[in-house]
């Protein structure tokens, strides 16, 4: 991949950095994080942040998050969302709510997983986003199974199961 040119494909098009992001998370682990690095300066030196350089802080997040550097994660999915927040991006809040559910539940910070859960919840039912609920909701559930709240699990998967989707 040259970098240098999907840089530029995100300054015509800001929404290019969630392609980038995937993209650069695929990369070998010795230039995952130089790479993120450099696509966030970029972002940040071409004015690219209401949607490109939050994007760009969310997979970094996941960059940190794969590297067991779990505060560093939150950290960067902390910013984002704050950024999401301000600009109402309400796809980039539901995405980073429901990395935050595994960000704090590995911190075992579980009331603040449990509580993004629902907010992540409660703003992808609000847009009718049944996938990223499900999503979500599975995340919560197994987050419930590790701290052994069985029957609020079993309410979360009772949930899933009837909800209309093939994810069922």
């Amino acid at each position: 991949m040259k970098l240098d040119s999907e840089l530029k494909k995100m300054k015509l098009d800001e929404n290019y950095a969630i392609q980038l992001g995937l993209s650069l998370s695929k990369l070998d682990p010795n230039s995952i994080k130089i790479s993120f690095e450099k696509a966030i300066a970029y972002a940040v030196e071409n004015n690219l942040l209401k949607c490109a350089y939050p994007w760009l802080l969310y997979y970094m997040g996941w960059y940190y998050f794969d590297s067991a550097n779990f505060a560093n994660s939150t950290h960067h999915f902390e910013k984002a969302s704050d950024i999401f927040k301000a600009t109402g991006n309400t796809e980039g809040q539901i995405a980073v709510f429901s990395a935050m559910v595994s960000g704090y539940s590995s911190q075992q910070n579980h009331s603040r997983a449990i509580e993004m859960a629902t907010l992540g919840i409660e703003l992808s039912d609000s847009i009718g986003g049944t996938e990223r609920t499900i999503q979500i909701k599975n995340n919560l559930a197994v987050l419930y199974m590790e701290i052994s709240k069985y029957d609020e699990a079993k309410r979360i998967l009772d949930q899933i199961e009837s909800s209309p989707s093939c994810f069922n």
